[in-house]
């Protein structure tokens, strides 16, 4: 029985002694790893907090100034004691995914990366630096470049390359048309992070993130649909192929249309123009004199529809862009478009319903 509890005393001697040798081990490994302070920040970036864009801008269209951060170059302190170091930087939650456009500026061409909403992106530039000159950096502002969506930046040295020193970096961002239609949205969140390097592993949570938040407004006006009544008409109306009952008149609305002014360097803040064109839905029977084909709902034949200016003296261009004449995007306003309609004769008629549609399509530049 004595004999039993020795050897559990010596058992519980030599488990002791195995874990301080495991706390000695681990402390001692410690030491090879880069040890750095700092960062850690949220910093909200200057980007307007509302954004007013014209719906159907061009794509590419830069639609706020570029928004720096300060340049700091003693962000994270750091001591490298045998490992790569340096500072990286990646694109934060606010983009969303590539939208396969760029934007230049001050010779770098930028990726745009999409945000959560349509058709507005965000470029993201970073100038990073960090001080320790034991490689071939030897120090200094590396200048701009574009932000990956994932972790990349300035790294430099390996075993032997003892160094310890500050870290800094810069970052700016803007916000570009990305597809043909904006939308109304609120772009918020980390748009950037910077980190150190230690030992060729990113610290994040030494990460500065770098924020936005912008409300985005798609500039347009409100179109109603339009019935036009054609009337009863007698074959007898239409004596030949070609001609035509008597012009209706008609007009398009664009009501509530916004105004605003140009934000200085950019292509935001106001509807510059409009444009806008008549597409046929059914099949079109006479290009030259705008004749569209009856919908298959009508009983008629031998009758198309004719669309024609104003004034009904001329057909009027169909799937053309034409400009919206008297347009001012500097106030609110309410315009229209004068056009006239009428039956034109295609063929041996028969009576029934006679019915088309075309439609309207805008674009707010």
């Amino acid at each position: 029985m004595n004999t039993s509890i020795e050897m559990n005393k010596k058992l519980r001697r030599s488990i002791q002694l195995q874990l301080f040798a495991l706390i000695l081990l681990l402390m001692g490994s410690k030491g090879a790893w880069a040890t750095c302070t700092g960062g850690g920040q949220t910093i909200a970036l200057s980007l307007p907090a509302t954004v007013s864009v014209a719906r159907d801008l061009p794509v590419g269209s830069l639609l706020t100034t570029w928004v720096q951060s300060s340049q700091t170059s003693n962000i994270w302190s750091c001591n490298w004691p045998n490992a790569n170091y340096g500072v990286r930087a990646q694109t934060g939650p606010v983009a969303t995914g590539n939208s396969g456009g760029t934007y230049s500026y001050g010779g770098v061409t930028y990726t745009v990366w999409n945000t959560n909403v349509q058709g507005v992106g965000i470029a993201v530039g970073r100038n990073l630096i960090f001080t320790a000159q034991t490689c071939t950096y030897k120090g200094g502002w590396t200048g701009w470049g574009s932000t990956a969506n994932s972790w990349a930046g300035l790294a430099c040295g390996g075993p032997g390359y003892a160094a310890s020193g500050t870290a800094g970096a810069q970052v700016q961002v803007a916000l570009v048309k990305t597809s043909s239609q904006a939308q109304s949205g609120l772009i918020s969140g980390i748009a950037v992070q910077l980190a150190p390097i230690d030992n060729n592993a990113t610290q994040t949570q030494l990460a500065n993130s770098y924020t936005i938040n912008v409300q985005i407004n798609a500039l347009a006006c409100t179109t109603p649909d339009v019935l036009v009544p054609l009337g009863t008409h007698s074959p007898n109306e239409m004596a030949s192929v070609g001609a035509g009952t008597t012009p209706v008149s008609f007009t398009v609305k664009l009501n509530n249309c916004p105004g605003g002014a140009t934000v200085s360097g950019t292509q935001a803040g106001m509807i510059h123009g409009v444009q806008y064109r008549i597409d046929p839905v059914t099949t079109v029977v006479n290009s030259a004199q705008s004749v569209v084909a009856l919908n298959s709902g009508s009983s008629a034949s031998g009758v198309g529809v004719q669309l024609l200016n104003s004034a009904g003296t001329a057909a009027f261009p169909l799937s053309s862009w034409q400009t919206l004449s008297g347009f001012s995007g500097s106030a609110d306003g309410n315009y229209t478009v004068p056009l006239s309609a009428r039956y034109y004769r295609t063929g041996t008629i028969s009576a029934g319903t006679a019915n088309s549609s075309m439609t309207f399509t805008m674009q707010y530049l």
